[in-house]
């Protein structure tokens, strides 16, 4: 009895695993089809209007959940400044991303703002204490020469606005690491920090965006608002994976992101990946799961 047990439970973890694995990779899917928005939508208005839009949807989607979880639910933190700075940060993240996306195509800025976990992990050595050791230093070093492979600094096809999606990955790292400072006490619910995240994003572009308004026709409305729906479903599947399986497991399968990505980009804009693209990206993923792999024993290890 007590072996089946052990086989049903093993078979169990399996199974949420798997189950994680899946919403991962669709939360990747979702998340990416709101930039691809994002970037049809900035065609014919100011980027500044297409990420407010983003975030005022968001938001207000979030309210519909008052009547389950009460204000109270949504609005408790004992953490109020770091969540004002996470809101800030991400909102800049997403106007550099989208500023980018009006003219490099999207599987290139998604290139260089993988560089995110390689930044999390420089800045978790100050800011948390964490150790890194020589062989992770190595593969943020090789990350980075993968990154430079792409924006290619000094040659005929470089775009300045290539370093937009670099400072979406160190707003989005910085972001990351506050998010594990306060992640972990009981204070603070993913709920609740999802709903600060939107509503200072949608505060600070409101402050913007009437400044470069322009009136909008009922489908460009209607995407604005598809874009704040996307953004609410692909955080909280995410969400829920991350409830199922650890981040490290998780992790690699972020740069699913990348095939959506790829896929959209031809089938909307032409867009095909040159061969310094291609290589920079090779490097950049390799470098990831290896510090995804080292990051997995370390934690074996710890355990």
């Amino acid at each position: 009895m007590r072996w089946n047990g052990r086989l049903q439970d093993m078979g169990d973890s399996r199974s949420r695993t798997l189950v994680a694995i899946g919403l991962m990779v669709l939360g990747m899917f979702v998340l990416a089809s709101m930039d691809t928005l994002a970037k049809v939508l900035s065609q014919d208005m100011p980027v500044v209007q297409v990420v407010w839009g983003r975030y005022f949807f968001q938001f207000a989607l979030l309210l519909v959940l008052v009547p389950r979880v009460g204000l109270a639910g949504l609005l408790a933190t004992r953490r109020l400044k770091t969540q004002i700075v996470r809101g800030l940060l991400v909102a800049v993240a997403t106007m550099c991303l989208f500023t980018a996306l009006t003219v490099v195509p999207l599987a290139d800025a998604y290139v260089i703002t993988f560089t995110s976990p390689f930044i999390v992990t420089l800045l978790s050595i100050p800011l948390l204490g964490e150790r890194v050791g020589i062989r992770r230093l190595g593969a943020i070093f090789m990350g980075f020469l993968g990154v430079l492979l792409v924006i290619r600094p000094g040659f005929a096809g470089f775009h300045p606005m290539l370093v937009l999606p670099l400072v979406t990955a160190a707003c989005f790292a910085l972001y990351q690491v506050l998010t594990r400072m306060i992640g972990s006490l009981p204070s603070e619910t993913p709920l609740a920090m999802l709903f600060y995240m939107a509503s200072i994003g949608a505060l600070a572009q409101s402050l913007v965006v009437p400044f470069h308004w322009q009136p909008l026709t009922l489908l460009q409305w209607g995407g604005l608002a598809c874009m704040g729906l996307l953004a609410v479903l692909g955080h909280l599947i995410l969400i829920r994976a991350l409830s199922m399986a650890s981040a490290v497991i998780l992790s690699p399968f972020i740069y699913t992101q990348l095939i959506w990505a790829i896929g959209y980009g031809y089938w909307l804009f032409g867009d095909m990946p040159d061969l310094w693209m291609a290589a920079g990206c090779a490097v950049i993923v390799a470098s990831g799961l290896f510090m995804f792999h080292r990051e997995a024993l370390r934690r074996h290890d710890e355990g």
